[in-house]
Order: C-alpha cells, then sequence, then structure tokens
C-alpha cells in the first residue's frame, strides 16, 4: 500500500512537469528570437562602426601648428576708456529722450508766454510765488495774505501792481464790482482775491468782498471768520446785507458764502442777486466777487452778468491746455467784460519775477521800517 501511495504521488509530480512543458517551451522560443534580434542590430551597429572608421582615415587634416599663440599682456576686453565715454554718451542721450518725455506728456501750462498765446488777454500783473514760511518761525503770518502780514514784500509789491493796472482797464465808466476766477482750482483765485481786496484798501478805498463759492467756500478760512451767515441767507431772503459782513481789516469787509446751498445756481441767477450787487457797489467802493472755477460749474458766468469786469488767474504748472483752452471758449461764449488775467505762482527763477525779488529797489522790510523810524524822529 505505501508503494503505491508513493508511486501516485511520483505519477502527480511527473504529470505536473509535463504540463509546464509547453509553456517553457513557447518561453524559450520568444528568448530565441529576442536573441536572434540582438544579433542582427549589433551586427548592423559594427558595420556603420566601422564604415565611420574607415571615412576618418580617409579625411587627413592638411593643417599644421607653425608657432604657438601668444599670450596678450593686456586684455582685449573690457576696454574700460571706450566703455566710460559710450556710457557717458547713452547716459547723456537717456536723460534727453527722458526729458523729452516728460516734457511732451506733461500737458500743463508752462510760462507766461504760452498763457498770452493761448488766452490773448491783457496782463494785468504777475505774482511772484508765495507760501513758504519761515524755518526759525514757523508760526508766523498767515500764508494767504502777505498784504496783511508783510506789506512790503515783493508779493505784496506785486498786488499794489495789479490793483493800479486795474484802474487803466476801463476808461469809460468806474471800476466798482469785479469777478475773480479761474480756470480750474488750485490756481490762486481765493488768494488773489483776497490780497487784492486789501490792496484796494491801502489806497483808501472801501472794499467788500463776497465769497461766491457756495460749493466749497474758502474765505473764511482765509480770514479766520465764522462761516454761519453769508451770501447764501441773504438770496434766500434770511438776513441782510448789513447784518451779514464782518469787518476783517480797516477798509475791508468781508461777505462769507454762509450755509451751503443745496442750489447755488438758482440763489445766484436770481432778481435778489442782482439787487445784492447793486445795493454793494453803491455802499463800497470796491466790491471783489470770488466765485468757482469756470471750468467746474456755470456759477462764474452766472455772476458775471452783474460785474464791471472780469479777472481770470491763471497758474502755470497747474492748469492744463485743454482747461485754458474751454475757459477762453467759455467766456468768449458768454461774452463777458474780461479786464485781463494775472499770472500766479512766478518763480523767482523764470525771469518775471526777479523784478520783485530785488529788494535792492525797494528795499527789504527792515530798511522801510528804519525808514518809516527816521521819518517818525523828524
Amino acid at each position: 500500500t505505501k508503494q503505491v501511495e508513493e508511486l501516485q504521488r511520483v505519477f502527480i509530480f511527473n504529470r505536473r512537469r509535463l504540463d509546464s512543458l509547453p509553456r517553457l517551451e513557447q518561453q524559450q522560443l520568444q528568448l530565441q528570437r529576442q536573441l536572434t534580434v540582438a544579433q542582427i542590430t549589433y551586427q548592423e551597429f559594427l558595420k556603420q562602426y566601422q564604415l565611420v572608421q574607415v571615412l576618418e582615415n580617409q579625411n587627413v587634416g592638411n593643417s599644421r601648428v607653425i608657432s604657438e599663440a601668444l599670450v596678450p599682456e593686456l586684455p582685449v576686453s573690457p576696454k574700460i576708456p571706450l566703455n566710460l565715454a559710450l556710457g557717458g554718451f547713452l547716459g547723456v542721450l537717456l536723460g534727453a529722450g527722458t526729458a523729452l518725455l516728460l516734457e511732451s506728456m506733461n500737458q500743463s501750462l508752462k510760462n507766461i508766454e504760452e498763457a498770452n498765446r493761448l488766452l490773448g488777454f491783457p496782463l494785468l500783473g504777475t505774482i511772484p510765488q508765495h507760501g513758504e514760511k519761515n524755518p526759525k518761525n514757523p508760526q508766523e503770518g498767515r500764508q494767504e495774505l502777505p498784504l496783511l502780514d508783510d506789506p512790503y514784500s515783493p508779493v505784496s509789491t506785486s498786488f499794489e501792481m495789479l490793483q493800479t493796472n486795474l484802474g487803466f482797464t476801463v476808461s469809460d465808466k468806474e471800476l466798482r464790482v469785479i469777478l475773480v476766477t479761474s480756470a480750474t482750482p488750485g490756481e490762486g483765485k481765493s488768494f488773489v482775491a483776497a490780497n487784492l481786496a486789501l490792496a484796494g484798501a491801502y489806497v483808501g478805498k472801501r472794499v467788500l468782498l463776497v465769497d461766491a463759492d457756495m460749493r466749497r467756500p474758502r474765505q473764511h478760512r482765509v480770514w479766520e471768520i465764522h462761516n454761519l451767515l453769508g451770501l447764501s441767507n441773504i438770496l434766500a431772503g434770511q438776513t441782510q446785507l448789513k447784518n451779514a459782513v464782518q469787518e476783517v481789516s480797516p477798509l475791508v469787509k468781508m461777505l462769507p458764502a454762509g450755509k451751503i446751498p443745496p442750489n447755488p445756481v438758482t440763489l445766484l441767477d436770481s432778481q435778489c442777486m442782482a439787487d445784492l450787487v447793486e445795493e454793494a457797489s453803491k455802499d463800497y467802493d470796491f466790491v471783489i466777487i470770488d466765485t468757482p472755477p469756470l471750468t467746474a460749474v456755470t456759477d462764474p458766468l452766472i455772476v458775471g452778468k452783474y460785474v464791471d469786469g472780469l479777472l481770470l488767474v491763471v497758474r502755470p504748472g497747474k492748469v492744463e491746455y485743454s482747461a485754458v483752452n474751454a475757459a477762453k471758449s467759455l467766456l468768449t461764449q458768454a461774452k463777458l467784460p474780461i479786464l485781463g488775467m494775472v499770472v500766479n505762482g512766478i518763480v523767482k527763477e523764470s525771469g518775471y519775477g526777479g523784478y520783485y525779488y530785488s529788494s535792492g529797489y525797494y528795499g527789504g522790510k527792515g530798511e522801510r521800517n528804519k525808514q518809516n523810524a527816521e521819518a517818525s524822529v523828524r
């Protein structure tokens, strides 16, 4: 029995091996084919290699070394003097190109000549640049009223000349009511109006300064007064002129804008406004009306119907060509009486401001005080 069982195990083992023979035979055939392909590929590469060697042996070089290369004593590159000269030239060229590019991109008015060319209005005055505080005493003086705080400064002199020139603009009638405006905000119209009022008072005129900018009023801040009662209250029938004005300087009274109304145009374009201007022109020798910029709202064109003349403030570097042209077009279409223009913010180096800065002619503040003291002793 044991022998039979042993024989059966041997039989089963051999039978399994016999069953695996076809699979092993198949694997053998695949490996044989791969070997054959590899041998053929090897033979082809060997032939190509031998062919390349034959070609290399046929191409024998026809050159030879005559002498060894010499090591240079100086470097061929960089050539420092040439590079410096070329860099300097390119730097100047780049700087000039940048300057021309910036100049072409800058669309603002440059100088007085361009203002004359674009506007064509009479030039009544030039105001030197003003606003730098004294570094030793930053609290000295209100920066927007040089005629009040520093009456002998070049800026004060320029306003005296502007006041004088205004007297020659109208020959057929007395100039009593003028409107001060600009093309755009930031050109200094309120600054010019406030100091022109002081210049008029210095020659003995009773002056009324009216802040007709009922959108962004500023004159009450310039003079440091309250704005609780003003022009808007008068036009709304809430008060009268004599009750709303405030004395800010000898011979100068100020009518602030008052409470900001929702409809400034309606109030300005009314019979009440016309009556107010007529009343003021009878009570005062000189009435100056400060209005909003021309290109912002229509208020200046409306107020212009009630005045004897219009003064346009122009500031180079602040106003663009398009705004200047628009302002001129508006004034021409409205047919307002244009007195002329005053160019504000002229720098000392421009040439136009040099005359005012020449303290040797007028004398400085200390010299004028000394002369006044000597006169009082006599």
